[in-house]
C-alpha cells in the first residue's frame, strides 16, 4: 500500500490511529500533522545535514521524533538503505524517553 492509494480521509485516519510512523523524508511524512500526541516518528533521511521540517512538525503535534541517516543504495542512488538494527535502536530510545 502507498499513501497515494488512499483518499485524504483515509490518510488522516491512518496517521491518527498509528502509534509509530517510520518513513523516508518526503511529502508523505507531512501526514504526521494528523498524528496523536505521543506518536513515535522516525524519519529516514539520506543526508546527515538534516532539514528539520518534520522534527518541528512532530514537536507541534506532541509526537516523539528521531531520525536515522541512511546511505544511498549503491545500485540506485535515489533510493536509500536503512539499517533495521539502527532503526529499532532509535525506536527503543524514543520509547525509553
Amino acid at each position: 500500500m502507498t499513501l497515494s492509494d488512499l483518499s485524504f480521509d483515509q490518510q488522516v485516519a491512518l496517521f491518527r490511529e498509528s502509534g509509530v510512523v517510520i518513513g523516508p523524508h518526503g511529502a508523505g511524512l507531512t501526514n504526521i500533522a494528523f498524528s496523536a500526541a505521543g506518536t513515535f516518528v522516525v524519519e529516514l533521511e539520506q543526508q546527515a545535514d538534516r532539514r528539520r521540517y518534520f522534527e518541528r512538525l512532530a514537536a507541534r503535534t506532541g509526537a516523539r521524533y528521531a531520525s536515522v541517516t541512511c546511505p544511498p543504495d549503491a545500485d540506485a542512488p535515489q533510493d536509500m538503505v536503512a539499517d533495521i538494527g539502527e532503526v529499532l535502536s532509535v525506536l527503543d530510545r524514543l520509547v525509553d524517553r
